[in-house]
């Protein structure tokens, strides 16, 4: 059996895979968003331990149905209100204009011909003729919302199941996961809650304690991508300087911001070496 995880905006799952671990995601979460069910964790740790004596038959069938029925309950996972995601997603330069502009431009790098033109041909009959042509944008809304049914194979229209398929090309390819909740949740009500369930893959052991996951999730996104060495943003004055410090700690709560003042400069001098002399 797969181990999954499910990622819900209100009462819709929008998006879900299995056998990883949804790292990205996570990064969008912080451990004050953590909910866990104090019985099903307790019956989580009893079967991972063998806690059970001769005795203990009963518990030890009370704690695996308690798994089981797990599915349609909220034992572990982390929620949020969808404007507090929003916000996080584009503190990280993930909103919802960038993303779209990024997938756009991913949707017309993969066609050839006429669909460079500005539209997507699709066939919706047996004769060559029988076509219609969905700007892309219509491609990249209507993928989405046919890709949240979660069942392309049952697509009735052709139309859906065509911009569907790019939604999954992208999530096949590796594309961020950010870069579609941006998308996902740029309509939806602020309190709309979205919860990432991930019952299924800490019951299956990926995760050794449930304390600090999205801290470690964002440790390993930094490690995947980092140079080895700090993150430099040069500015033009104090105050912009003063205002990414409080939106990079609005962010995390772990982050160090450390700012130097450049002093203003008459004569023309290597931005290279500017940011050399900022940075010790």
């Amino acid at each position: 059996m797969s181990d999954r995880w499910w990622l819900y905006r209100g009462d819709t799952q929008i998006q879900w895979d299995r056998n990883d671990e949804p790292l990205a995601l996570l990064a969008v979460f912080t451990e004050d968003d953590m909910l866990v069910e104090e019985e099903w964790l307790q019956a989580l740790r009893r079967l991972d331990a063998s806690a059970y004596g001769p005795d203990d038959v009963a518990q030890q069938e009370a704690d695996e149905l308690r798994l089981e029925s797990a599915e349609s309950a909220r034992a572990f996972g982390y929620q949020a209100r969808a404007v507090a995601v929003r916000t996080r997603l584009a503190l990280m330069g993930f909103s919802a204009e960038a993303c779209r502009r990024e997938l756009l431009m991913a949707l017309m790098d993969s066609f050839d011909g006429d669909e460079r033109l500005g539209f997507l041909r699709v066939a919706v009959g047996k004769n060559e003729d029988e076509f219609v042509e969905i700007p892309w944008t219509g491609v990249l809304d209507r993928g989405i919302v046919a890709y949240e049914q979660n069942q392309v194979e049952r697509l009735t229209d052709p139309v859906d199941r065509v911009c569907a398929d790019q939604i999954f090309s992208f999530i096949e390819a590796g594309v961020d996961r950010r870069v579609l909740l941006a998308l996902q949740l740029a309509s939806a009500d602020d309190d709309t809650e979205v919860w990432l369930d991930l019952h299924d893959l800490s019951a299956a052991g990926y995760f050794d304690e449930i304390e600090s996951i999205t801290q470690l999730a964002i440790d390993e996104l930094a490690a995947s991508v980092s140079s080895g060495g700090p993150i430099i943003v040069v500015t033009e004055g104090v105050t912009d300087a003063a205002f990414l410090k409080r939106a990079a700690r609005a962010g995390s709560k772990v982050v160090e911001v450390n700012t130097s003042h450049v002093p203003m400069i008459s004569k023309p001098l290597s931005v290279i070496q500017m940011i050399k002399d900022a940075a010790k």
